[in-house]
């Protein structure tokens, strides 16, 4: 017996009516996705979610290595809630791995981020604070 009611999710960032109208998504698969339509708005939409992401798979990454990382210096924090997030909630993940693989002790700042997010940031952030942290990291390396 072959069974025709098997069911499943599917995501995009494409508006699918309007591809269906320009004759590049087919019409008949646009009318077996409709069935229910959920809309969760980008990253960049709900940057409330962004500390609490952060810290999520922050502990995550915590409990997995037992790496006693506290959370983030309130300089990068605000940088990351100003960040767009295109590849939203996996690019935070991603981030946290990246950091995790050397982390810090203490909080994490600017000078472990990973490439692209340290040039990205190194332009918005003065001299003075990046020497602060390294000091403060330096330091808490010691104890």
């Amino acid at each position: 017996m072959i069974r025709t009611d098997a069911r499943f999710i599917a995501a995009t960032n494409q508006d699918l009516e309007t591809r269906v109208v320009a004759g590049k998504f087919r019409q008949d698969l646009f009318f077996r996705f409709k069935v229910a339509r959920i809309h969760l708005p980008s990253l960049a939409e709900r940057k409330e979610d962004i500390p609490d992401l952060l810290q999520f798979f922050l502990n995550q990454y915590r409990e997995m290595t037992g790496h006693c990382v506290e959370g983030f210096r309130p300089e990068l924090l605000k940088c990351l809630l100003h960040y767009n997030w295109p590849g939203n909630v996996r690019e935070i993940r991603n981030l946290i791995g990246a950091i995790c693989i050397d982390p810090p002790s203490g909080f994490v700042s600017f000078e472990n981020l990973p490439e692209p997010f340290a040039t990205i940031f190194q332009t918005n952030v003065d001299d003075s604070s990046i020497e602060r942290d390294r000091i403060i990291s330096a330091l808490c390396a010691a104890d």
